[in-house]
């Protein structure tokens, strides 16, 4: 057997789906997309958004305690560099203006460790648009699609499989890898 194929009681399938941790999706993965030559990129689409609820409020001063969701690739992207300047002071929250949370490496930083994304899968919701682009999962969205609005950079990250490699591409998985292997490294401890 082909060591990118898993074996299940109800038959084979891309090993890629076994990334997924939410078990519904899993399944709907299994059961509509297990001979879908482009499932990289369907597993790039649930990976891509998954996104962390929180209350403005408690970003960004002065603001209402409306519902809002971060992607999680979003703030990784906004963090590259926050810990290359180890004399920088951390940002405090909330901020001034919401820019400030896409825009500053530390602030990006001290969102993430207020969302507490580093602990992943117990924070993590889909982004709303996921259930849109791929209808299939919609039986899953349940307690699993993010409530609110969406609080995103004017230019937002997409984490998918990539037609060709440039900079900026290499640049987001970079960042998302160091991101998630960090995370899993301090998990181990």
């Amino acid at each position: 057997m082909c060591a990118f194929l898993n074996r299940m009681d109800d038959g084979c399938h891309a090993a890629v789906i076994d990334c997924v941790p939410f078990l519904s999706i899993r399944d709907t993965l299994i059961r509509y997309h297990a001979a879908n030559p482009f499932i990289d990129q369907v597993v790039s689409d649930i990976v891509g958004v998954y996104v962390v609820e929180t209350l403005l409020s408690e970003l960004v001063a002065d603001s209402p305690p409306l519902q809002v969701y971060v992607k999680v690739v979003d703030l990784v992207q906004a963090m590259a560099g926050a810990d290359e300047d180890p004399g920088q002071e951390p940002a405090s929250l909330p901020v001034s203006q919401i820019s400030d949370i896409f825009t500053s490496p530390s602030v990006a930083l001290a969102v993430a460790r207020h969302l507490q994304i580093e602990y992943g899968l117990s924070r993590y919701k889909q982004d709303p648009g996921l259930f849109t682009k791929h209808p299939e999962f919609y039986e899953s969205a349940g307690l699993l699609m993010a409530q609110g609005a969406p609080l995103k950079p004017d230019s937002t990250s997409l984490l998918s499989f990539p037609g060709s490699l440039d900079k900026n591409t290499a640049s987001l998985y970079r960042n998302f890898v160091a991101f998630t292997c960090s995370n899993m490294y301090e998990s181990s401890l």
